[in-house]
């Protein structure tokens, strides 16, 4: 390898010749990575490639699944009609939970993560970012659809590799909100010519998945979140999620996370184990095989 070598804005990374070639490994992913890693974190300098031209990089050593280094810029999507429309409720945002997840992010691993803002799905930018966080509370303003424009561009980014986090943000499985939030994860899919039950299904995320297991481990599955509050008896609803040839693409969650991100818990109880398991997400969308980052960083030559 040669360090130090001047890079400029202009070019592509994958374009500049550094000596050795780098191939990022999926930590235990969905399916075992073919391109395995082969070679010293320490030869290399992340920080490179943080031009703003990318959404997130990483390097991890397939020895230990915490040793992981990169940045990431984490957004939110949303339905421009829906912004519009102006619905007070529509998109569930707690403004202080993101930038939480992302220092807790900064402070529990070698990850630089921010919160960058928000992306409309027509967006064309959401194609580069690995992991896209939606939460629906359509609870009072009613149920709404995304575009037709807006559903090919989500199945286009699930397609070619992101990791769609859908939230239902008024946990009550069969309700208003669960009802949109799906409603918009079926859309996408049929936009791709793909339908629920011929070509793709949710299943529960088994606890053996890696998405419970690549950074923090979940032996009993992901943590409680405020479903346990909204739903009688209070047992907690299932995660589920969207996995074809291998790779997730989508997850659908009744948990709202979000709320106890932005630490709004009614019972004040400690919110560590759902930030270790926003953790747990981003890193899993950051190195599964086929995902958005790991296809980019196979491409990057130091």
């Amino acid at each position: 390898a040669k360090p130090r070598v001047a890079v400029t804005r202009s070019p592509l990374a994958a374009s500049v010749d550094l000596g050795a070639a780098v191939q990022a490994a999926a930590i235990e992913g969905s399916k075992d990575a073919e391109d395995v890693m082969d070679m010293s974190l320490e030869m290399v300098d992340i920080d490179a490639l943080d031009t703003g031209r990318y959404h997130a990089m990483v390097i991890q050593d397939p020895n230990d699944k915490r040793n992981i280094q990169g940045f990431f810029y984490m957004y939110v999507g949303f339905s421009k009609m829906g912004h519009s429309r102006g619905l007070p409720g529509l998109y569930y945002e707690r403004p202080s939970a993101f930038p939480n997840l992302m220092e807790f992010l900064n402070q529990r691993t070698d990850i630089r993560a921010k919160f960058a803002g928000h992306l409309f799905f027509s967006d064309d930018e959401i194609m580069k970012a690995p992991f896209l966080y939606t939460s629906v509370d359509a609870h009072r303003p009613g149920p709404f659809e995304i575009t037709i424009s807006e559903a090919e561009n989500l199945h286009s980014y699930m397609q070619r590799g992101g990791f769609w986090f859908v939230e239902d943000a008024w946990p009550e499985m069969g309700g208003v909100s669960d009802r949109t939030a799906r409603r918009m994860i079926i859309d996408a899919f049929n936009a791709g010519g793909m339908s629920k039950g011929r070509d793709w299904e949710y299943q529960d995320i088994p606890k053996s998945h890696p998405i419970n297991h690549c950074y923090y481990d979940f032996d009993d599955g992901p943590p409680t979140g405020l479903d346990v509050f909204m739903r009688t008896p209070h047992v907690p609803y299932p995660i589920r999620m969207v996995e074809i040839d291998g790779r997730v693409w989508c997850i659908m969650s009744n948990k709202d996370y979000e709320d106890i991100w932005s630490q709004q818990c009614w019972d004040n109880s400690d919110p560590t184990r759902q930030y270790m398991f926003g953790v747990n997400l981003i890193v899993f969308s950051l190195t599964q095989e086929g995902g958005i980052t790991h296809r980019l960083m196979a491409s990057v030559q130091y």
